[in-house]
C-alpha cells in the first residue's frame, strides 16, 4: 500500500487519497461483483475511469491475454498505472488509453461485461446519455454495465486533480434510470441480487444490454 502511494507521488498523479487507502476493498469489491454477474476469464472487459489500474490489476491477472481494455481521462495514470503493472509483477497484455469523448468504438471490439467505479457519480446528464449510447454499440448482446453513483439533492461541480472538471449531478433515482432502460431498450435494476454492498456506501446498478 505505502508503495503504491510512493508511486502515486513521484508520477505526481495528485494527491492520495481514498482511491489508494481503499485500493484492495475497491478493487476486491469490483472483481467479485463481475464474478457473481457471470463474468470470467475469457470475456472481454471495458473499464471506464480506469484510473491507475487499481481493479486493473485484479482484472488484467485474472482475464485472458489482452481482454482487458481500460479508458480515463488523467493522462498521468497512463504511466502510473504501468509502473503499479510492473509493482504487483503482472505482464499479461491490456490496453488503457486517454479518452474523454466517449470513443469506445475505436478499440474495434465488442464487450461482454463494462464497470464504470464511481463514474457515473461525476457525470452530468448529457454525458451519462451519451455513455449508454455507445455503450449500445459496443457491448455484446445481452452484455453488462456494473456501476455506482449517488443520488444528491443538489449538483454541484468540483475539478478532478484541480485539473479536470467534473459534476456531481442530482436526482439520478430510478424514474431516471427507467427513462433511460427506455429510450434504449436494456435493462436497468438496482441493487442486483447476491452483490455486497459497495465499500464507500454509492447506489450499486446493472444495465443489460
Amino acid at each position: 500500500m505505502f508503495k503504491i502511494i510512493d508511486l502515486h507521488l513521484e508520477e505526481e498523479a495528485g494527491v492520495p487519497s481514498n482511491r489508494e487507502l481503499m485500493w484492495e476493498d475497491l478493487g476486491e469489491w469490483q472483481m467479485d461483483s463481475l464474478k457473481k454477474m457471470g463474468m470470467d476469464s475469457k470475456h472481454k472487459l471495458l473499464d471506464i475511469g480506469c484510473g491507475p489500474l487499481r481493479f486493473g490489476t485484479y482484472a488484467i491477472s485474472y482475464l485472458d491475454e489482452g481482454n482487458y481494455f481500460g479508458v480515463e481521462v488523467w493522462e498521468p495514470y497512463l504511466k502510473l498505472g504501468r509502473r503499479i503493472l510492473e509493482e504487483f509483477e503482472i505482464s499479461k497484455n491490456y490496453t488503457m488509453k486517454i479518452d474523454r469523448g466517449f470513443d469506445y468504438e475505436s478499440f474495434g471490439e465488442k464487450f461482454d461485461f463494462a464497470i464504470a467505479q464511481s463514474v457515473v457519480t461525476h457525470m452530468s446528464v448529457r454525458q451519462i446519455d451519451e455513455l449508454l449510447d455507445v455503450l449500445k454499440k459496443v457491448m455484446k448482446p445481452d452484455g453488462i454495465l456494473l456501476f455506482t453513483f449517488i443520488n444528491n439533492r443538489f449538483p454541484y461541480s468540483v475539478y478532478y486533480e484541480m485539473e479536470e472538471p467534473m459534476i456531481t449531478p442530482c436526482k439520478l433515482d430510478n424514474a431516471f434510470f427507467q427513462a433511460l432502460e427506455k429510450k434504449y431498450q436494456v435493462e436497468y435494476r438496482k441493487y442486483p441480487e447476491g452483490l455486497e454492498r459497495h465499500p464507500t456506501g454509492q447506489a450499486v446498478a446493472t444495465i443489460k444490454f
